[in-house]
């Protein structure tokens, strides 16, 4: 009699999960910007082989949760591609994973999260051929809201190479004064990091935790399980200056550079390797 109950509030369960979550299949970029705009907790929308060139950002400003997220992937790995202008700004969002993609736009930081949290970025492919300096992907908060902080963010098993130009790979930033403080209790993950250079005298570090006006306040940031490669473009491959971040366990080959501790306090470096093989 259990089993037959329990089997009964299964089907029941899944029924509703399956009532309740869509799956939106976009195949240009068009359809992907009206998807955006529509989707919501529980939602996949799954982006078709292709190139997609839009005219700016595709702006996110819907969240998921924990239990249902909002997922915007590639139909496959690496197959959908956004180039031109396109990038994504996801704005006071939360619950989101953004998994799959190749990046190479050219002008623009093709991933911002300003103001939000449990965002993921998961899987995708950063290789952006830039002409100027430019960030890849920031974390941070509403540029005229000194209270509307991040926190809670990841950015995991992600490839960043050939990065040529000055601007960081992936920059932890923060809310404007007067406030300035960092967003908070991000990840950084199992990335690979490869062919940052040729060198520059400074703003060309692989990752950026905050900057010097917040360098008070905590970050709690955590980076951990990177591989660095060929990361010469600026003295400091990772540039902390935030409080209470961990760096661990990442192992950095042929790289001239160091781990910084530029700024802050009670930061925590432990179990990194360091390779020259020059």
């Amino acid at each position: 009699m259990f089993i037959r109950i329990l089997l009964v509030v299964s089907i029941v369960v899944f029924a509703s999960v399956s009532v309740n979550a869509n799956k939106i299949i976009v195949t240009n970029a068009d359809q992907l910007e009206d998807a955006v705009a529509v989707v919501q907790a529980g939602d996949t929308i799954e982006v078709a082989d292709g190139v997609y060139v839009t005219d700016g950002s595709i702006t996110v400003t819907a969240s998921g949760t924990e239990q249902d997220p909002i997922v915007i992937k590639a139909a496959n790995i690496g197959m959908a591609e956004f180039t031109g202008e396109s990038y994504f700004d996801f704005r006071r969002c939360a619950g989101i994973v953004l998994e799959g993609f190749l990046f190479t736009s050219l002008y623009e930081t093709v991933v911002k999260l300003q103001s939000c949290n449990n965002i993921r970025i998961t899987r995708n492919t950063f290789r952006l051929q830039e002409t100027s300096s430019l960030k890849w992907v920031i974390i941070q908060g509403i540029w005229n809201d000194p209270n509307a902080i991040s926190h809670h963010n990841r950015i995991d098993h992600n490839l960043f190479e050939n990065k040529l130009e000055t601007g960081n790979c992936i920059t932890i930033d923060g809310t404007p004064d007067p406030t300035y403080l960092s967003s908070q209790y991000d990840r950084i993950d199992h990335n690979h990091f490869k062919n940052v250079g040729p060198r520059a005298t400074n703003e060309k570090e692989a990752i950026r935790i905050g900057w010097s006006e917040m360098s008070m306040s905590s970050g709690y940031t955590t980076v951990e399980y990177n591989l660095f490669e060929e990361c010469d473009g600026d003295p400091e491959i990772v540039s902390v200056k935030t409080c209470d971040n961990i760096i661990r366990y990442n192992t950095f080959r042929r790289s001239k550079g160091t781990l910084s501790l530029r700024h802050g306090n009670r930061n925590v470096v432990d179990g990194n390797i360091f390779l020259g093989e020059r």
